[in-house]
């Protein structure tokens, strides 16, 4: 699958081969550099050529997108932290983040 997947955030995911194949079909389907959405294109835009980040976070696209967001809103029981993208954008699921479809709760 993916290397360093005994060292995944600390835990070591003990995947069956099966599993680890489909997850490993997903992230290559559903990576930004093969997306067709526009929030993809700006996400892998921002990214250095040769620079991997691990997380979507880690990317100048998505932290420009979120730094006028206040550290408290992270913390609401519907958010809870910055990778839980459906708190934030009821598009998430489909993966095209547009503008209208955001609702930062209160």
């Amino acid at each position: 699958m993916t290397p360093g997947k005994d060292r995944h955030f600390g835990a070591d995911l003990a995947l069956q081969t099966a599993t680890r194949e489909a997850v490993l079909a997903f992230l290559l389907a559903n990576a930004a550099e093969y997306s067709r959405t526009e929030a993809a294109f700006k996400i892998n835009r921002s990214i250095p050529a040769a620079s991997t980040p691990v997380r979507i976070t880690q990317t100048a696209y998505w932290i420009k997108k979120h730094d006028d967001i206040d550290a408290s809103r992270w913390q609401l029981p519907s958010v809870k932290s910055r990778t839980n993208c459906g708190g934030c954008h009821e598009d998430a699921e489909a993966g095209t983040f547009e503008d209208a479809a955001m609702r930062i709760p209160r």
